[in-house]
């Protein structure tokens, strides 16, 4: 679970705001595709105060481990410039808890933000790449970590206020 955490810590820490729009279906109607503001508010209130619970499962040598329970919790998300934001994550260890701040960059599919990282140094020991997709307050992705890697994919949720 520890590696499989802070994989997605990475994950939540790369952002880049291209907007891509989608194309039409014969079956709806066709509507404008969201300004770049309207899709970034939307993806800074999917993970303010925001838990993430789900499943993990390791990979190796194209072999999946079994699935293991999952949960991050994600304090907020604020854009820095560019294609770079900040994520800032509570991690608890030891009965202490403590918030991290990391860098991020996303990528657009449409209206779903795909969190990418790209060899992120974590823990002085491993280096992180994903690729994570999150739609419709649901996530699933991939990650890797030198000789492994796994998968993840679960619900975003909210505390009632």
């Amino acid at each position: 679970m520890k590696s499989i955490f802070l994989f997605f810590v990475a994950v939540l820490a790369l952002a880049n705001n291209a907007a891509v729009a989608q194309e039409p279906t014969k079956l709806s109607p066709a509507k404008s595709a969201p300004s770049t503001s309207e899709l970034e508010a939307k993806f800074i209130a999917t993970f303010t105060n925001a838990t993430l619970t789900g499943r993990a499962c390791s990979m190796k040598d194209g072999q999946l481990g079994p699935d293991k329970e999952d949960t991050y919790t994600v304090v907020s998300i604020a854009k820095t410039s560019g294609d770079n934001w900040t994520i800032t994550a509570r991690i608890s260890r030891d009965g202490n808890s403590f918030d991290v701040p990391l860098p991020i960059k996303v990528q657009w599919a449409g209206d779903a933000p795909v969190l990418i990282i790209e060899n992120l140094a974590f823990g002085g020991q491993r280096t992180y790449s994903a690729r994570v997709l999150v739609y419709d307050n649901a996530y699933a992705g991939t990650w890797s970590a030198g000789d492994h890697g796994g998968l993840v994919n679960g619900v975003i949720t909210h505390a009632a206020k």
